[in-house]
């Protein structure tokens, strides 16, 4: 039951839920609903009108999850490799912008009690979380690196928009650049 659970999460599961943090599912067996999962994601993008761009997902024991978005959604889904080759790069990611303070959470204890559970391993000069016994959750810290994989590009200008102010081709985009080359120089 949920008394269980809380106790060997050390959890308050019950008041996540009443703060608006998580959902206790009403499964008798205890088991996560896919449903409930599915159309609880299908409301927050409605009510939040947002625009998704695409959806990384772990695909272990995603797959009717997953299925179900493919059918009757538009969106871009793609699997995000588990391990530290894939990993690495935005578990940095997190960690620094969680280090220069461009990370703020709000007062989730499940979060905050996955944060506090994560420990940063390095595996070959990559850097994994993982955690220090098999029963501490780190799930909320794993879904969030997960969510970087593809999200810590979208804070990066693949533009010319970075080069020297000074530069010629400054505040150009690529079809300008090349009518300047095309039109300006003729051999």
């Amino acid at each position: 039951g949920i008394n269980a659970k809380m106790k060997a999460d050390s959890i308050n599961y019950e008041r996540a839920e009443t703060e608006g943090f998580a959902t206790i599912t009403k499964n008798r067996f205890g088991n996560i609903d896919q449903d409930e999962v599915y159309h609880w994601m299908l409301n927050f993008v409605k009510d939040h009108n947002l625009n998704v761009q695409a959806i990384g997902y772990d695909a272990w024991g995603t797959g009717s999850f997953i299925r179900s978005l493919d059918e009757l959604e538009d969106w871009n889904l793609f699997p995000i490799r588990q391990g530290a080759r894939s990993l690495s790069e935005p578990t940095k990611f997190v960690q620094d912008q969680f280090t220069e303070g461009n990370i703020i959470i709000p007062d989730d204890r499940v979060l905050k009690a996955c944060l506090s559970n994560a420990v940063l391993t390095d595996k070959d000069n990559q850097l994994l979380i993982d955690k220090n016994r098999s029963n501490l959750k780190i799930d909320a810290v794993d879904a969030l690196i997960d969510a970087m994989y593809q999200g810590m590009l979208h804070f990066t200008p693949w533009t010319n928009e970075k080069v020297d102010k000074n530069d010629v081709f400054h505040g150009m985009n690529n079809d300008q650049i090349n009518d300047y080359f095309h039109n300006d120089f003729t051999f």
